[in-house]
């Protein structure tokens, strides 16, 4: 009974995660700002901790110094994010069309490479779609800024969501098959 339990919760989950991808994909401008102030906050906080610790740390080699630079430098910047998250979102999508640029084209090459294994055709399409995406959010820019980040993380809580409404409904289907009373 454990089991179907379990499965269940993770089905209602996998629903209320699959709504709020769909919230943040028809909310995209609201997502990526969100999603700007929260890694702003985050950066900010990592930087404090960061200058915490170098006074923790024995100061010899100048080592000290570089963590206490660090941590300013990642305090600062999360500050910067979180009272620009405008300006802060305009560049996490400058970021995202270079990694997007820099997976495609591994992708691509990695497909040749693995090329003719089984799937190997999988990969390319999946670096050629990369690039592709790249592209037009690149000659978009700065207007995909409002649209891009919180659209693919939109996305990104949509699949997860239905992953664990797949797999909570396999997690039933095994309790069942083990003879999990109903």
């Amino acid at each position: 009974k454990q089991v179907k339990s379990g499965g269940g919760w993770m089905i209602g989950l996998g629903i209320l995660t699959v709504i709020f991808g769909m919230i943040s994909i028809g909310t995209p401008l609201v997502t990526g700002l969100a999603v700007s102030l929260m890694v702003g906050i985050l950066l900010a906080a990592g930087g404090v901790m960061q200058i915490i610790h170098a006074f923790k740390v024995p100061s010899g080699g100048g080592r000290r110094i570089f963590l206490i630079l660090a941590g300013l430098f990642a305090f600062g910047f999360g500050i910067f994010m979180t009272t620009r998250p405008v300006e802060s979102l305009l560049a996490m999508t400058l970021v995202l069309v270079a990694f997007f640029i820099v997976d495609g084209v591994c992708k691509i090459v990695d497909a040749f490479g693995v090329k003719p294994e089984k799937g190997w055709g999988w990969l390319l399409a999946s670096g050629i779609i990369t690039l592709v995406l790249a592209i037009m959010i690149w000659r978009r820019w700065p207007v995909s800024g409002g649209w891009a980040i919180g659209t693919l993380f939109g996305i990104n809580i949509l699949f997860s969501g239905w992953a664990m409404i797949f797999t909570g409904g396999a997690v039933r289907s095994l309790g069942k098959e083990a003879g999990d009373p109903s």
